[in-house]
């Protein structure tokens, strides 16, 4: 069965130029995942504070039908290459979010556990009136 979710936000990080290579090749040679879910390539940050670091640029992402026994295969497989605090974040179909980052060559999954809401401002007639004045 499978479950559709869709890519928030990433950062995978490499190790090292040799790593965001090895880790493309075991993307693009994942036969359940690619090409109709994730293709990435070898990227280097040219500019900012990260300038000089390798990641996985991803594009496209396609979550239709998505496998979470097959995306864990290979996450598992990335382990060696990425660095520490790499991230994948999820939103899915039924707006569950959850996040997957590496760490010292483990994988953990992390579920959304609490949202805080704060007001950051007011929107009523007196306030709208303040602003205008």
């Amino acid at each position: 069965m499978g479950y559709t979710v869709e890519l928030m936000d990433a950062g995978l990080f490499c190790r090292s130029r040799a790593d965001a290579e090895a880790a493309a090749s075991i993307v693009a040679a994942h036969e359940e995942m690619y090409p109709y879910h994730v293709q990435v390539s070898a990227s280097e940050v040219r500019r900012g504070p990260d300038t000089g670091r390798w990641y996985l640029d991803i594009f496209p992402f396609e979550g239709d039908h998505w496998d979470a026994g097959a995306a864990e295969s290979l996450w598992l497989a990335l382990a060696p290459h990425l660095a520490d605090g790499a991230f994948l974040e999820f939103l899915g179909e039924g707006g569950d979010r959850w996040r997957v980052r590496w760490q010292e060559g483990r994988v953990f999954e992390e579920h959304v556990a609490q949202t805080i809401w704060e007001v950051s401002k007011e929107i009523t007639a007196e306030s709208l009136e303040k602003e205008e004045s």
